[in-house]
């Protein structure tokens, strides 16, 4: 079965599901996670997809995740964000120690050694933001305070994941790592940001002048995706990046009718075409028979997972100015979990650092809470209208 097929009918199958859950009401990215479970069953992915084709769907899901926080970055309010940073900071905080600690004690307690706790312990700590946003994004919640508070907890949360990946990263390669060209590293990186919000809006402007709509499409995606390299380079993720550039695009342009369009563009692109293949890529990665096999010892990593982010939220109460049905709100938004996570538990079994069935465990705790958070967040607000402000 060639590639093409395989990534064809993937694209078209994932179209599919994200119809039938909204002709029943739901967001499109709950059909997708759904359709990217079944096409990870193993006779299907045997017959769908070859070892080439998953390859290429993998470039693609972490394409969609950059063009995500993108269109994020471009559509968040700044002045909410930074008016809510304190209690973003909070969140993020407690959201990332507690959970983590409790999966670290399970870990601990089940008889493996504390380097293997400890990248459960982020992978239960770790939220995925880009499913946060996605959702929010398609309620078109995430301008309101809540959204903003959970959108800038999640990257906050997210960079403690990235931190703590690359420290990994350096404490098991240690000899390939040259800690003498990371400041250097953060230096370019600074560089490349400062020159970016004193270029890009000179570069944006200049094409809008010339009303050429492909040229200023173009030139919105490279722009993402250099900032999202900047980043990368220097070990915080591709993630950070994409989201800054979204932040300085949203400031560069001169119309407010060709922003409008470019993030039209942009959330078309993503949504239709990019992003669906990070739900494909998610699925196809999980292990059926290993959860079948031993479904209570995942389950015990499932239920870590939930309460110790909840409970990590519910801590902040007295250091917030929040009600505690929006902190309820924010716990389960906070509850999804994502590519990081995914990254961490690749990287871990590839070096022996956690064997099958810690792996499977961890896929199928990233799945099914990102699965639920939406029915949980949707059914959250349409019971209480106002807990967005």
């Amino acid at each position: 079965m060639n590639d093409l097929f395989g990534i064809t009918s993937a694209l078209f199958i994932a179209f599919i599901g994200a119809e039938i859950a909204q002709r029943f009401g739901h967001s499109r990215v709950i059909g997708q996670l759904i359709i990217g479970l079944i096409l990870g069953i193993p006779l299907i992915r045997t017959f769908l997809f070859t070892e080439s084709s998953i390859h290429v769907i993998e470039i693609f899901s972490e394409l969609g995740i950059i063009f995500l926080m993108l269109l994020t970055g471009f559509e968040v309010d700044i002045k909410k964000f930074l008016s809510n940073k304190y209690e973003s900071t909070i969140i993020a905080l407690f959201g990332f120690i507690v959970p983590f600690t409790i999966g670290y004690l399970l870990v601990l307690f089940l008889g493996y050694g504390a380097l293997t706790a400890s990248i459960v312990g982020a992978s239960l700590a770790i939220s995925a933001e880009g499913i946060t946003a996605a959702l929010l994004i398609d309620l078109k919640k995430i301008k309101t305070k809540v959204g903003s508070i959970l959108l800038g907890a999640g990257i906050i949360d997210d960079l403690l994941g990235i931190l703590f990946f690359s420290g990994i990263l350096i404490f098991i390669d240690g000899k390939n790592v040259n800690i003498d060209l990371i400041p250097l590293k953060i230096i370019g990186m600074v560089t490349a940001i400062i020159l970016a919000f004193l270029l890009i809006p000179k570069i944006i402007r200049a094409i809008e002048k010339e009303h050429k709509e492909a040229s200023l499409f173009n030139v919105v995606l490279l722009i993402g995706l250099i900032l999202a390299i900047s980043t990368q380079l220097v070990g915080l993720g591709s993630i950070l990046g994409a989201f800054i550039a979204g932040v300085i695009l949203q400031n560069s342009f001169m119309c407010k009718t060709s922003k409008k369009e470019e993030i039209n563009h942009l959330s078309v692109f993503a949504f239709a075409f990019i992003l669906p293949f990070f739900f494909i890529y998610t699925g196809i990665n999980f292990d059926f028979l290993a959860i079948i096999k031993d479904p209570s010892f995942a389950l015990l990593i499932l239920v870590a997972a939930i309460i110790g982010k909840i409970l990590g939220v519910f801590i902040t109460k007295p250091f917030v100015n929040l009600k505690t049905k929006q902190l309820h709100l924010i716990g389960w938004g906070m509850n999804s979990r994502g590519v990081i996570e995914l990254v961490l538990a690749n990287f871990a079994l590839a070096h022996g650092l956690i064997n099958r069935d810690l792996y499977s465990a961890i896929v199928f705790m990233t799945i099914i809470t990102t699965i639920t958070f939406p029915f949980v967040f949707k059914r959250m607000i349409k019971r209480n209208p106002g807990i967005m402000e």
